[in-house]
């Protein structure tokens, strides 16, 4: 997923975040933010989408189906 998110998206030009063992870094496409973690967090990868569409974009994209994942909140 890593090589899909990095070869899909440009970085967001961040400092990867570290906290509890996390090393993020970030990388922004069309309305969405993607956060990619090699480190010792609780996920490789979390996404936000300015709206469904931009998620469903998203995973088309990276070629996943997470739509039985997705969340308003």
């Amino acid at each position: 997923m890593a090589d899909r998110v990095r070869a899909s998206l440009r970085p967001m030009g961040f400092l990867p975040w570290r906290e509890l063992g996390a090393h993020t870094e970030y990388f922004g496409g069309l309305d969405v933010i993607v956060g990619l973690n090699s480190g010792y967090g609780d996920f490789e990868l979390v996404a936000y989408g300015r709206t469904a569409e931009a998620m469903e974009r998203l995973a088309h994209t990276l070629g996943v189906d997470w739509t039985d994942r997705l969340s308003d909140v």
